[in-house]
């Protein structure tokens, strides 16, 4: 609120309205005291009840304050607040540091102090306004009262600086990081701009002082200063400053409207005027009268001439500094505003960066060469930002073995995950590639390890290769490649740190290299299959040469077809499990149903995993027992014996029997699908020592005779049922399949997945062949919103290949979307949703692209 001296005293805003109103209530409900407070010893605060503590906040020191303010809080509340109430008060000086030790501690039970300090006070101890400052300013004829107060950028009158964007590189000074008028409003105005406070400017000091703040930007020994309005005006008027010595930058003021701010300023917040406050511990019957007393005081009152003010008004919102406190992240995760202290602890640097070491700090404007004046504090430069991506993979150029190829290449952008990283890359080629550390002066400002190699892996993958150390420059690591086969190549890259026991992967690793066929300059000549130009047409002098040098390529190519399908093996095994390695536990738990039949939990090297089948299953042993023996054929073996091998964990999991149930985790359910142990393979065998393999049990060798299925399915029950793990093995299951298999002769043939047409060996080979192909890509695949493939058994002619995967915890989202006791909210099918996306757009944005189902 701004009026000259021919406006009324008191202009309120509806905020002003509120707060008297409130007020009012408070005095309709008092009941005066009837002998006024005892000198008694208060326990809550150790002092006597009618002493009451003010403390004030002296920015410009001890004896300033009670200069200006002692006539207010101690000579004149204690002479006109009510007499019958029996009071004294007492001003205390407060500084930053002072102020929450004191308010902790209950030393004191009212507090003058700047709106920023108040409202933390208000957030953390619950302060309450008793009344706010109106401040006098009188300037040539005109007196101006203010309620509240902006924040300005100054710079000297002859300064080519004209916006507050120029911030960036200059010398900036500001009285202190909890400086209200002079750092914090300022702050807050460059951050609603886009611009940072402490990582723009070259150098930030801290003066401690608006004064000296102005001094040095009159002297030119820095090149912005940050105050509060209305203050050199001040200076001006008592003849401390020239007037005109320094301007304004974006003055906001509407020219055209008689009643805006009188001052130039920068800001666009306001801050309201100083305020008293009262503590949770003083009587509200005290707080009434106090803020009475200060009503009354006028101009001319010897208490205002001192503390140079008009009067005091009710107290004014303090909504717009506590939005302020938040946004400049003033406010720690406990609520509390971060402490006037060491300035290392009490920068906070913006989104997007990290605040660096506070040794750093300290000696980063002498590391920068910049002179800091004695009894400042100085930044320079405290925050590091950090880059989006970590590592960055670029492909710098090739090196031919013929003289004149070019090296450079038609493609030179950061390489992304499994996408061609570079053009114009042919056989024979060394191909220089570079790894970039983007947080290397990230790392350098938190004192965080830094990686001193990389490791690669290129043709082999089941190896990794160290980078050279003198490749090691500067954040920068690089090495060469040779560009031996055609086609797509995949590169893996990680990196490693001295004194770490593991490596990371690149984030966008790993990368795909398109080499070429070798383009021979010299017209007579071709490339061979090693890639190395041969002359085609050179005359019979030549056949001699000829046929040598087609006996040594010979060799090379048989060598290198060697090196080819080893690397392949190799390649193709490196993610293939054992079995073995896999515990599915005893009884099996199943997570839910495949396509192709359950999934089962299991653990994989310690870790918990998701085992799958991902082909067909093939009829199972009673199936084809159920429908021989429903139609009473006796058939013989076409040999000597047979021996099955099953998948023993899924058969427990579901075991049928004749009646058309099975066993799932212990308990019979309906069957839903495929039933029993799947027959992999049938071979025969006549020696009498043989046996026969079903699920797991171990069955003597079969003569001829007939049974009933339903002794072979019941009994096995009986066994599985045992909490013995090996019951399994031993037990009546084995005892039941020999004594049914005694009988019984068959000749079984022509294995066949549910529901479908004939399925021979050849075809289901081939199957398993597509899938070990399909695995290569499935390993590599990297996404948050993909489940991660571990590796698989691989499959063969006696063993059905078996998927390993990521166990997820919670289900699958098909079990999530069917559960009809979950209700899902707009942001979670959005969530779900955008996952599926995100998934899918990474399998498509694939070089080939990668399809699901």
């Amino acid at each position: 609120m701004v009026s000259t001296k021919t406006a009324p005293r008191h202009s309120l805003t509806s905020m002003d309205f509120t707060s008297v109103a409130a007020l009012v209530c408070l005095a309709l409900l008092a009941v005066p005291a009837a002998h006024g407070y005892s000198d008694d010893i208060n326990p809550k605060t150790g002092r006597p009840y009618n002493h009451i503590m003010v403390g004030g906040l002296g920015i410009r020191g001890e004896e300033d304050l009670y200069n200006r303010w002692n006539a207010t809080f101690t000579e004149y509340l204690t002479a006109n607040v009510d007499r019958e109430l029996n009071l004294t008060f007492e001003l205390v000086y407060l500084n930053f540091d002072t102020t929450y030790e004191m308010v902790e501690n209950k030393q004191i039970d009212m507090v003058y102090t700047n709106p920023s300090v108040y409202a933390c006070l208000e957030r953390e101890y619950g302060a309450a306004p008793v009344a706010s400052l109106l401040n006098r300013r009188k300037v040539g004829d005109r007196v101006y009262q203010l309620s509240k107060f902006f924040g300005t950028f100054i710079v000297r009158n002859d300064s080519t600086i004209t916006k507050i964007a120029e911030i960036e590189d200059k010398t900036v000074e500001a009285v202190s990081l909890v400086g209200l008028g002079a750092a914090q409003l300022q702050w807050d105005e460059l951050t609603r701009r886009g611009l940072q406070f402490l990582s723009m400017p070259k150098q930030i000091r801290f003066a401690f002082s608006q004064k000296n703040i102005i001094k040095d930007v009159l002297a030119g020994t820095v090149d912005i200063g940050m105050i509060r309005t209305d203050l050199y005006e001040g200076f001006v008027a008592k003849g401390e400053f020239p007037e005109g010595g320094v301007k304004v930058l974006e003055d906001l003021r509407d020219p055209d409207d008689p009643d805006a701010f009188p001052f130039p300023y920068s800001t666009t917040l306001a801050a309201p005027e100083w305020s008293l406050g009262a503590l949770p511990w003083l009587d509200w019957e005290i707080s009434r009268a106090v803020s009475e007393t200060l009503y009354s005081i006028t101009s001319d009152t010897p208490a205002a001439l001192a503390g140079q003010y008009e009067t005091w008004v009710a107290p004014l919102s303090y909504l717009g500094i506590h939005e302020m406190q938040q946004s400049l992240g003033w406010i720690d995760k406990n609520n509390q505003c971060i402490r006037n202290g060491d300035t290392c602890e009490m920068v906070v640097c913006p989104a997007g960066s990290v605040k660096k070491s506070c040794d750093k700090i300290e000696n980063g404007c002498a590391d920068a060469g910049l002179e800091c004046p004695d009894s400042y504090v100085c930044l320079c430069k405290p925050c590091e930002e950090v880059p989006t991506v970590e590592y960055v993979v670029r492909v710098m150029g090739r090196k031919s073995d013929q003289v004149d190829s070019p090296t450079s290449l038609n493609h030179t952008e950061p390489c992304t995950k499994m996408a061609a990283c570079a053009e114009g890359l042919q056989q024979t080629d060394l191909v220089t590639v570079r790894v970039t550390d983007n947080w290397a002066d990230v790392r350098q400002a938190l004192g965080a390890v830094a990686p001193d190699h990389v490791e690669y892996q290129w043709g082999d993958l089941s190896t990794w290769q160290r980078q050279s150390a003198a490749g090691n420059l500067s954040g920068m690591f690089e090495f060469v490649l040779p560009a031996n086969d055609i086609g797509s190549q995949l590169l893996r890259i990680r990196t490693c740190a001295a004194g770490q026991a593991n490596c990371t992967e690149v984030v966008e690793s790993p990368f795909l290299l398109e080499v070429n066929e070798k383009v021979c300059l010299d017209d007579k000549e071709e490339p061979n299959a090693a890639g190395i130009c041969e002359c085609v047409d050179c005359g019979d002098s030549n056949t001699t040469v000829i046929i040598a040098v087609v006996a040594v390529v010979g060799v090379v190519v048989a060598a290198a077809v060697a090196v080819v399908l080893l690397r392949k093996k190799k390649e193709d095994t490196s993610w293939q499990i054992l079995l073995e390695e896999i515990d599915f536990g005893s009884p099996p738990v199943v997570l839910g149903r495949g396509t192709f039949g359950q999934v089962l939990r299991a653990e994989f090297r310690g870790t918990d995993v998701a085992v799958k089948r991902v082909l067909p299953k093939f009829a199972t042993m009673e199936d084809k027992l159920a429908e021989l023996f429903k139609k009473q054929e006796s058939v013989t073996l076409n040999g000597p014996g047979i021996v099955l091998t099953t998948q023993d964990s899924f058969d427990k999991a579901n075991i049928t029997d004749s009646a058309g149930s099975d066993l799932e985790t212990g308990e019979r359910r309906r069957s839903r699908g495929s039933r029993g142990a799947s027959m992999m393979a049938i071979q025969k065998t006549q020696k009498a020592s043989d046996a026969v393999l079903v699920a797991g049990a171990r069955i003597d060798p079969m003569v001829s005779g007939t049974s009933s299925v339903d002794a072979l399915s019941s009994k096995s029950d009986s066994a599985y049922e045992s909490q013995d793990p090996d019951a399994f093995r031993r037990g009546s299951f084995r005892q039941s399949v020999r004594r049914s298999f005694k009988r019984a002769s068959f000749k079984l043939t022509g294995v066949r997945p549910s529901g479908t047409d004939e399925l021979t060996m050849e075809k289901y080979l081939k199957l398993q062949n597509d899938f070990m192909k399909e695995m290569q890509v499935m390993v590599y695949l990297r996404h948050p919103n993909i489940v991660t493939v571990m590796g698989a058994v691989a499959g063969n002619s006696t063993q059905e290949p078996l998927m390993v995967m990521e166990n997820m915890q919670h289900g699958s989202l098909y079990d999530l979307v069917n559960n009809t006791t979950m209700q899902f909210e707009g942001d979670v099918l959005i969530d779900i949703l955008m996952g599926l996306v995100s998934g899918m757009i990474y399998l498509h944005s694939s070089t080939p692209p990668v399809l699901h189902n």
